[in-house]
């Protein structure tokens, strides 16, 4: 199938790390080292930042190093995709809507297809904070009317044999079980912009 050849084409994921400024980026690169996967199983750009650091910096990461990491790409889609820090640091919730609204605002500025990945919260953050974080993903999806993955790490997240000794970044097999989760969405939007 053409479509699926083409994303095999593209099979690297750039992964800038860091908080609800930085995103993921699929783009076409030849080698890199994966975080925690292995050399030439993905690309990651880390951006680190001390502990203690405040959006300010963030803002500055995302605008002096994710951002002309895309221009520099030129990717045609982009997943975003902020990981669970901001909920565990228990970052205010309307300050992630204010993030990602932007970030997807800059980001349909310059013509780049969006898959936003949603991330969920344990429990034990609270009746009100963990349903108020889960809700951010699904209204800047429909606000913005970009796809949505609902949980990006369904089968992985919690599962000890699918994730590294620190039982949270995912390991070789959990990054699989990603990618099978997220490929429908990542078809469907190639398919989309095939034919736009």
């Amino acid at each position: 199938m053409e479509i699926d050849g083409a994303i095999r084409i593209y099979p690297v994921i750039v992964v800038p790390k860091g908080h609800s400024w930085i995103a993921a980026l699929i783009a076409l690169a030849k080698s890199g080292s994966g975080f925690g996967i292995g050399a030439g199983r993905g690309y990651t750009a880390n951006f680190p930042l001390p502990v203690g650091t405040y959006d300010a910096a963030y803002e500055r990461v995302f605008r002096e190093g994710a951002l002309p990491l895309v221009q520099a790409f030129d990717p045609d889609i982009i997943i975003l995709e902020t990981g669970a820090n901001d909920g565990l640091r228990g970052i205010d919730p309307n300050l992630l809507r204010r993030n990602l609204d932007e970030i997807v605002s800059i980001i349909k500025a310059n013509n780049i297809d969006i898959i936003l990945a949603g991330m969920k919260m344990f429990p034990n953050l609270g009746p009100e904070y963990t349903p108020a974080f889960s809700k951010v993903y699904p209204d800047i999806a429909q606000k913005h009317d970009i796809p949505l993955i609902p949980f990006f790490l369904e089968g992985v997240a919690g599962q000890i044999q699918f994730n590294q000794r620190d039982r949270i970044h995912p390991n070789p097999e959990g990054t699989l079980r990603i990618v099978d989760h997220i490929y429908p969405y990542v078809l469907k939007s190639v398919k989309k912009h095939l034919n736009q």
